[in-house]
């Protein structure tokens, strides 16, 4: 993770660039804390040459560069390095509160009792029997605050370099699905093929109602179209088309936002 300050500027996410001048270096995300305020997380190059480098921040029209303000130092083959964060559950794309995170790396831990992991400043609980030299499992707790969060991990001897890792709003929970005329789905109310069907769920990240790309609904893991429109009680409606006949089975509805899911419900589909 790199810190970048300015002065006079006016920063808006998703509108900044931040390079290094040189090939070796890769920016991986930027995230804007502020109108003066960047954090970028970055990597090197295993070969990349021991020199310093320009750092520059693009927003719009402004171009702000440094000279010779970031240096690569040579490698040291004992220094803990995390290569990647991600849901310890392959099938969640995104990391989120209640949820344990693993750290992919090198040189992570010199034994179980001797890793230290801090996510924003707090200490995490480490996953027993979750604690490898090149992976460590921690729990995020369930009332942690969402948005960018800087990570540090000390095996025991030495520091990683730190970065940051977004922590996102947990997959939304379905409540009840029903059929177009608000009937829910039960034993006793199957649903059939070309059946118009509402979802309704909480805690959807309100974000999604203006990008309604990010959000999936899967029958059986097999996508198709929806609509979004808010409903009562801080519920969000989503209602798509029944497509298929699946003969009387239990089929499971699941809602996707950025790669992560939802529980499964289960409704009988004639």
């Amino acid at each position: 993770m790199v810190d970048i300050t300015t002065q006079n500027t006016a920063f808006v996410d998703g509108q900044v660039t931040v390079g290094f001048g040189n090939d070796d270096i890769t920016v991986q995300r930027v995230w804007v804390l502020g109108p003066t305020h960047l954090q970028a997380n970055i990597s090197v190059a295993a070969n990349a040459v021991t020199v310093a480098s320009e750092v520059s921040a693009i927003s719009g029209f402004e171009v702000l560069s440094q000279p010779n303000s970031f240096q690569v130092l040579p490698r040291n083959p004992s220094l803990p390095v995390i290569g990647a964060v991600g849901n310890a559950n392959s099938a969640q794309q995104t990391i989120y509160p209640g949820v344990f995170a693993s750290i992919y790396g090198v040189n992570l831990a010199l034994s179980s009792s001797s890793v230290q992991v801090t996510l924003g400043g707090q200490p995490m609980n480490l996953q027993p029997n979750g604690v490898f030299p090149g992976q460590v499992n921690f729990l995020i707790p369930a009332n942690f605050s969402t948005g960018p969060a800087i990570l540090r991990l000390n095996n025991g001897n030495l520091a990683a370099n730190p970065i940051v890792v977004q922590i996102d709003v947990p997959p939304p929970t379905i409540q009840t699905v029903t059929n177009a005329s608000g009937v829910p789905y039960d034993a006793t109310h199957p649903a059939s093929s070309q059946d118009v069907v509402s979802i309704y769920v909480s805690n959807l990240d309100p974000t999604v109602l203006a990008n309604p790309s990010r959000l999936q609904v899967t029958v059986n893991g097999q996508p198709l179209p929806s609509t979004l429109a808010p409903a009562a009680n801080g519920l969000t409606q989503i209602t798509f088309v029944l497509t298929q006949s699946f003969g009387g089975v239990v089929v499971n509805l699941a809602v996707v936002v950025d790669g992560s899911s939802s529980a499964p419900f289960p409704i009988m589909v004639r």
